[in-house]
């Protein structure tokens, strides 16, 4: 599933190929789930790239999933 190759790529610590793959799987219209985005806000912040961070903000509020802290 979408989510295994998300994590997968975020095991790897590559936040970019794992926004690209939450990106398609959005497209093909399926919606992610509230851990996929947690997990992808937490690499990248990990990774220090702020401006992923805000992308999976606001890919929680289109899809009105409360992200936390």
């Amino acid at each position: 599933t979408y989510s295994l190759l998300v994590d997968a790529h975020l095991i790897n610590r590559d936040p970019m190929s794992a926004m690209a793959v939450s990106d398609d799987m959005i497209n093909a219209g399926i919606e992610p789930s509230k851990e996929t985005l947690e997990n992808l806000r937490r690499r990248c912040l990990w990774e220090l790239d702020y401006k992923k961070d805000v992308q999976v903000e606001s890919l929680a509020k289109k899809f009105q999933i409360r992200m936390g802290s």
